[in-house]
């Protein structure tokens, strides 16, 4: 009795990297809009903030548990023997959308005129 990740170890792998990136890890875009979104209304009023950082700690807490489940959960008979790795074509999608997570992630510069400029147009 083998689990869904013992027929797709790649996918294990993209799922983790996709589930750290919602957690809000830093060096992903997640991270810098939960920091800006805290430190804005922590600025303002600190019982909301202490609110909203419980609950993103909960998300966090949640977007672990598929990732537990589907790696290490329910042991499943021949249930999932149809079912293969990632294909290229899916590896090459995935990475497309998880590359420029990372690196507008760590390198928030490139995107922060487009980014402030809209946001303080719809402000003002």
């Amino acid at each position: 009795m083998r689990n869904i990740a013992a027929y797709a170890p790649s996918l294990r792998i993209m799922l983790l990297l996709t589930m750290l990136a919602n957690s809000g890890l830093p060096g992903s875009i997640n991270w810098i809009a939960e920091f800006s979104i805290l430190t804005g209304t922590a600025y303002t009023n600190m019982l909301v903030a202490i609110i909203l950082s419980t609950t993103i700690f909960t998300s966090a807490l949640y977007s672990f548990w598929p990732y537990a489940f589907a790696t290490a959960g329910i042991a499943v008979t021949n249930k999932f023997t149809y079912l293969f790795d990632l294909t290229k074509l899916e590896a090459s999608m995935l990475i497309y959308l998880l590359v420029p997570n990372i690196i507008f992630g760590v390198n928030v510069w490139l995107i922060e005129p487009l980014v402030l400029n809209d946001a303080i147009s719809l402000l003002y």
